[in-house]
């Protein structure tokens, strides 16, 4: 036996140990292969594609098409009723017209006209105020302020702020809400409008620093 290993050529003898060497380069790549996928979740999670319009909050396109629907649905059910009333005003064909006395409740159908008139009168309504808010491209109570302090004071006033009438009439609004719903909403109140200020202020002067 140790002559044959000593004829053995030196060669030979790592191929048992091949294995072993082989099993770190193999394990590197696996390695690399797992990291990735941890690599792009990160990616895809921190990109956050913008939402589609169909899904941004858009009031007044919504209060429009709602109001619509409802306008077609209540005159549907208005025609309904006005065409069910006459076929029952229709005599049979064997009976003549003066023999021909339908029951009639007066209460049941002035409560029914009421509900069919108030109806019509909200769906209209709603319908109508939809249109105007997206004519006017307004979808919340800041956009309605935005849009009011746009209409009435002029550049000059804009640039200075609110008027003076302006400001004592929120200051006595101030008051009456700390005076009837507490201190606390009153502050709140105080702070929203002071913070009201200096956001006109700041697009003041980033508009005069375009403007240089």
């Amino acid at each position: 036996m140790g002559l044959l290993r000593y004829f053995i050529p030196e060669q030979q003898k790592p191929s048992t140990a091949s294995p072993s060497s082989d099993t770190p380069s193999d394990q590197t790549p696996t390695n690399t292969t797992l990291s990735t996928p941890s690599s792009s979740r990160l990616d895809t999670d921190e990109f956050e594609p913008p939402l589609p319009k169909l899904w941004t909050p858009q009031t007044n396109l919504k209060l429009l098409l709602g109001g619509t629907a409802f306008l077609a649905l209540s005159l549907l059910t208005t025609r309904r009723a006005i065409h069910r009333r006459r076929l029952a005003a229709i005599p049979p064909f064997y009976t003549s017209a003066p023999y021909h006395k339908p029951t009639v409740s007066g209460g049941v159908e002035a409560f029914e006209a009421l509900n069919l008139a108030t109806l019509n009168v909200l769906a209209f309504a709603m319908m109508s105020t939809g249109g105007v808010l997206y004519a006017m491209d307004i979808n919340s109570v800041d956009d309605m302020r935005r849009y009011v302090r746009r209409v009435s004071l002029s550049e000059e006033e804009m640039a200075k702020g609110l008027v003076e009438g302006d400001q004592e009439m929120e200051k006595e609004v101030e008051a009456w809400a700390a005076k009837v719903l507490g201190e606390k909403f009153g502050r709140e109140l105080r702070a929203q409008r002071e913070k009201e200020s200096e956001d006109a202020r700041g697009l003041v002067e980033g508009e005069g620093k375009k403007g240089e």
